[in-house]
C-alpha cells in the first residue's frame, strides 16, 4: 500500500523506466503495467488493484500534477545538500 496516487506512481515508474542502463529487466511495458498492479495499491484503487490501462494512459500522457510532485522532491533532494552527507 502506498500514500502515493495512481498518477504519482506511474510517473514515479515511468521516470525509473527511463533511465539507462535501464534498471528494470522487463520485455514489455504491459509486463511493467503488470507488476505495478499487482504489487501497489493506492487509497483510491479498486480491490481489483490499479488498472493496467490506466498505468498505460499514464505513461503515454503523464499528469501533470503528477510530474510537478516529483519536481518538487528532486528538487529539494537536488538543492537541500543536508540530505546527501
Amino acid at each position: 500500500k502506498t500514500n502515493l496516487s495512481v498518477p504519482q506512481l506511474a510517473f514515479l515508474f515511468k521516470l525509473l523506466h527511463e533511465i539507462k542502463p535501464e534498471i528494470f529487466q522487463v520485455p514489455t511495458n504491459a509486463e511493467l503495467f503488470r507488476f505495478i498492479s499487482q504489487n501497489f495499491t493506492t487509497k483510491k484503487s479498486s480491490a481489483d488493484g490499479i488498472s493496467t490501462k490506466k498505468l498505460a494512459d499514464l505513461f503515454r500522457e503523464p499528469d501533470r500534477n503528477a510530474q510537478q510532485f516529483w519536481l518538487d522532491i528532486i528538487t529539494n533532494w537536488y538543492t537541500d545538500k543536508k540530505k546527501f552527507k
